[in-house]
């Protein structure tokens, strides 16, 4: 059978994706009353709020990326702090899952300290399909694999004979 979809890999720099995330993120938060962003530096940086009784506390956590065979992205959590609370790893990330608002393809997983990004599942406005060939941010080498399928342009694929 013939090829139904080619790949393609592109290439960015952080603060392309950057961008593209954190507006993700604003629209993702819009009409709510929480506020996080993302910062790619040598590692993946959060910073946000986070409810405690009736005030909000500021939260950082460092995270290590790791691409899956997948394409998918594990952040693996390097270090974590809510305002001045001594509180373990394991609890903050449950505060985040409890409290922060993510996409339905992002899984907090405190057990793990780390979050799943199952850039797979993401929902594209379109047939193509995302996912992450390398990050290497102290590089600045970011490339992420577009599936294209042929019916998206309105190509028909024909099978082959025997």
């Amino acid at each position: 059978m013939q090829n139904q979809s080619s790949e393609f890999i592109i290439r960015t720099t952080k603060k392309n994706l950057n961008d593209l995330v954190n507006a993700y993120i604003e629209q993702l938060l819009k009409n709510t009353k929480h506020h996080y962003e993302i910062i790619l530096g040598d590692d993946v940086l959060l910073l946000g709020e986070l409810p405690v009784f009736s005030s909000t506390v500021p939260l950082t956590v460092h995270f290590e990326p790791l691409v899956q065979d997948n394409g998918d992205v594990i952040l693996k959590q390097k270090s974590i702090s809510i305002g001045f609370l001594e509180l373990p790893n394991k609890k903050i990330m449950e505060y985040m899952k409890k409290y922060l608002p993510v996409p339905k393809w992002v899984v907090i997983d405190p057990k793990n300290e780390e979050i799943y990004v199952a850039v797979t599942d993401m929902d594209v406005k379109s047939n193509f399909h995302v996912s992450v060939d390398t990050i290497d941010l102290e590089a600045n080498n970011i490339a992420l694999k577009l599936k294209v399928p042929y019916e998206t342009l309105g190509i028909e694929t024909v099978k082959m004979k025997d």
